[in-house]
């Protein structure tokens, strides 16, 4: 009788011990899971995105790609060919509005000049009126070429650098925008303003991860 209550007790402790484990497994993987960052589902026109909420981060090769995109698209004007489309999804409806009712003259566009913007490089710039806003300074080359009768070569007759400044915001990435940044505000500089804007500007660096991602991604 006394050893079959030591075997009952003995199984009772390793089953105890068993039921511990299981516990502490379990509010580990409880803990884990309050910890990570939440995935939210996101649905938009049609289509459905997986994400994590993250703080908005200006990554330099991402800004200068949506700058590139969108400056280059709208003040690009071909001999009989100006199509802003492309960049329409990149601004706000009121934005895009005004660059409708703004389009370069018909005998613009169908003249034998091309005009163009090349990006040179993108700075953020904080904005003394607006400060709680995302400006981005992006500086380029505007050129304007003439194109010969058979459209073989161009010849470059006039060029200034120029500095925008698109104020942006970050939205949920698009099909049609898949940078997630929208423009709602826009300035042209020239000359002086624009060599001072541009100093002023710092240039965009690549945010360094916390410790606590570093160690995450090292697992």
């Amino acid at each position: 009788m006394g050893l079959d209550m030591a075997r009952v007790a003995q199984a009772l402790s390793i089953i105890t011990a068993a039921q511990g484990v299981v516990i502490l497994a379990l509010g580990l993987a409880v803990s884990n899971l309050a910890l990570r960052p939440p995935v939210v589902l996101d649905q938009n026109d049609g289509y459905v995105m997986w994400r994590t909420t993250e703080f908005f981060k200006l990554r330099p090769d991402n800004i200068r790609s949506f700058c590139r995109i969108y400056l280059g698209t709208l003040f690009t004007v071909s001999p009989g060919s100006y199509d802003i489309a492309p960049a329409l999804p990149l601004m706000t409806t009121k934005l895009a509005k005004l660059y409708r009712e703004q389009r370069p003259d018909d005998a613009i566009v169908n003249s034998n000049q091309r005009r163009i913007f090349i990006l040179s490089d993108a700075r953020r710039w904080s904005d003394p009126e607006f400060p709680s806003i995302v400006c981005i300074a992006a500086r380029g080359e505007r050129a304007l070429y003439e194109v010969t009768p058979n459209a073989q070569q161009s010849f470059k007759i006039e060029s200034s650098y120029v500095v925008y400044l698109l104020y942006v915001k970050n939205i949920p990435p698009t099909p049609e925008n898949p940078w997630g940044l929208l423009v709602h505000g826009f300035k042209t500089l020239e000359g002086q303003d624009a060599d001072r804007v541009w100093n002023e500007a710092i240039p965009l660096q690549v945010e360094e991860e916390s410790p606590a991602k570093k160690k995450e991604k090292s697992k």
